[in-house]
C-alpha cells in the first residue's frame, strides 16, 4: 500500500546521546537525491540535547519523539516503525551515514522487482557506492536461496549483510511483527531469520550504501 502523503520511505532511528554523530547521520539523509522520505528519530532517554540537533536542520521531514527513560534499541525502532507512513522502511543508527544515492537506487530496484521484499548492500567499511562484482563475491556477499540464507544466519557464517543499508516494504515489516523487544543483541539478525523463514525474497545488491562514522 503506497502512502498518499508523498512520503515513500520512512527511515527509523533510535538514539541515546551521540549528538555529533547524529548530526552527520541526519546530514546524509537530507543529502539524498530521492526526496520523498521521512526520518523518524526516537530519543531514548538522552542527557544531550537531541532536539536541538534536529532543529538545526529545519526540515519538516524529520519527526521527533522522546522517551524519558532508556528502553533499548528495539523499543525505539518499533515505536518509529509503527508510526511510519512510508511504503518502505529503513533503519539507521546515529553512528551510521548513507550514500547520497541510496534511496534513489533502492527504490528504482524495488519498483522494477515487485517480488523482492527487502534489499541490503555490502557490509563493512570501504568506498561507498556501486562496487565491482569481484568485491561482492570476495566478501561472500552473493545472493542465495532462502534456505541457504537461513543456514548462514543461524550458523553465524560471517553474515555478509550491511544492516544499515536495509530497505524493506513496510507491509512486510508489519506482517513480521517488527523487532523482538526482548533482545538487546542481534535483534536485526533475528528479524532477518523470521523474514526468510516466512518465505520472503531478499536481495543483496553490489553497493556499499552505508558505513559507520
Amino acid at each position: 500500500m503506497e502512502s498518499t502523503s508523498g512520503i515513500r520511505v520512512s527511515i527509523c532511528t533510535q538514539v541515546l546521546n551521540q549528538s555529533a554523530m547524529l548530526k552527520k547521520m541526519i546530514a546524509s539523509v537530507v543529502a539524498q537525491t530521492f526526496p520523498d522520505w521521512e526520518l523518524l528519530i526516537v530519543d531514548d532517554g538522552s542527557t544531550e540535547d537531541i532536539k536541538a540537533v534536529i532543529a538545526s536542520f529545519d526540515d519538516k521531514r524529520i519527526r521527533y519523539w522522546r522517551f524519558d527513560e532508556n528502553k533499548g534499541i528495539p523499543h525505539g525502532l518499533n515505536f518509529a516503525m509503527k508510526v511510519a507512513i512510508g511504503e518502505f522502511i529503513g533503519m539507521l543508527a546515529a553512528d551510521e551515514v548513507i550514500h547520497h544515492e541510496k534511496l534513489e537506487v533502492q527504490i528504482a530496484y524495488m519498483e522494477a522487482h515487485p517480488g523482492v521484499a527487502c534489499v541490503w548492500g555490502l557490509p563493512w567499511q570501504g568506498p561507498m557506492g556501486l562496487r565491482p562484482e569481484w568485491e561482492q563475491y570476495a566478501l561472500g556477499a552473493h545472493n542465495r536461496s532462502r534456505q541457504a540464507w537461513l543456514r548462514t544466519l543461524l550458523n553465524l557464517e560471517n553474515v555478509p549483510i550491511g544492516a544499515a543499508s536495509f530497505l524493506m516494504r513496510r507491509e512486510v515489516m508489519k506482517s513480521l511483527g517488527y523487532m523482538d523487544p526482548e533482545l538487546t543483541m542481534f535483534s536485526d539478525h533475528e528479524l532477518y531469520c523470521r523474514f526468510f523463514s516466512a518465505g520472503h525474497v531478499g536481495k543483496l545488491l553490489p553497493y556499499r550504501w552505508a558505513i559507520e562514522t
